[in-house]
């Protein structure tokens, strides 16, 4: 359990530096519709990224929320605004909290099912936070087959086989 928890936190690092490698207004993967002519849209994310980086978790969340006022649909808003709910839900063990992280996860899937890091989180909390590593196995290959950088292959691929591993072992013995 350990191992597994100390893997997922190297992967949730790697998963965010990657994410903020991107310059200013650079799409996290495809193209991501930006609203009117001034790109209030990635300028938003751009703003998100940082105050994520910086720790201010609240304002990011309001920042995602000011996005998806002018896009509801704007895949990173919705999944990053799920995963630091469901964060602040596993840190103060209010299980609310993280399935409306979830619930926003789910959304940010539904609106671009290319988007991988929706994939990532949404594995991430099927796995650690509703006990269903037979569903989160999906997400994670998802998250693999959408071509991560080189640093992130072996620690996602390890991460899978664990989650693989626990599925496994969780259907029990052949009937």
């Amino acid at each position: 359990a350990v191992g597994v928890a100390a893997l997922m936190a190297v992967a949730v690092v790697l998963v965010s530096r990657s994410a903020e490698d991107r310059q200013a207004g650079e799409a996290a993967t495809g193209d991501i519709a930006v609203t009117g002519p001034t790109g209030d849209v990635a300028r938003g994310l751009e703003t998100a990224r940082q105050l994520r980086e910086q720790g201010q978790t609240l304002a990011a969340i309001r920042t995602y929320d000011e996005i998806l006022a002018r896009d509801p649909r704007q895949p990173e808003a919705l999944a990053y605004r799920g995963w630091l709910v469901r964060q602040a839900g596993a840190q103060s063990g209010n299980p609310e909290l993280v399935d409306k992280g979830l619930e926003y996860v789910n959304r940010a899937v539904a609106a671009d099912p290319s988007y991988p890091w929706a994939h990532f989180f949404r594995g991430l909390i099927l796995y650690e936070d509703k006990g269903d590593p037979a569903a989160a196995v999906p997400e994670l290959r998802a998250f693999l087959d959408a071509g991560l950088p080189p640093a992130m292959v072996a620690p996602i691929q390890e991460l899978l086989r664990q989650v693989e591993a626990k599925a496994g072992a969780d259907a029990g013995p052949p009937r």
